[in-house]
């Protein structure tokens, strides 16, 4: 993790994070506070999203989720489909069963308007 810290290209960065708690789950919590030093939001959502499937309802921070649901939207179209359904329980935590029906509406109207 501490080598992790110190790669300075992003996407590396983001890919030593994701193989790193592939690997060693316990590592986690500290994975998804070293999320937070990568500034571009792009090599952010990457990292963000190679760790959601690891994601448990107890990893789960309020806050940390307000800040950084925003990022995984730089995402491409196909990723950000697959990312918004890992993050259906996320989703449903931060704003109930109400949100989370109209994230399935939004998507509808959205999927129309796209080819």
């Amino acid at each position: 993790l501490e080598l992790t810290r110190s790669i300075q290209d992003k996407s590396e960065r983001a890919r030593a994070l994701s193989y790193l708690v592939d690997k060693l789950p316990e590592l986690l919590p500290e994975a998804l506070e070293l999320t937070r030093s990568i500034q571009s939001e792009f090599y952010r959502a990457e990292a963000l999203s190679s760790i959601l499937p690891r994601l448990n309802l107890s990893d789960w921070n309020k806050e940390f989720w307000q800040e950084n649901l925003h990022v995984l939207a730089q995402r491409k179209r196909q990723e950000l489909i697959e990312d918004l359904v890992k993050l259906s329980s996320v989703i449903e935590f931060l704003g109930g069963l109400e949100a989370l029906r109209g994230l399935g509406t939004v998507m509808r109207d959205v999927c129309r308007q796209w080819p």
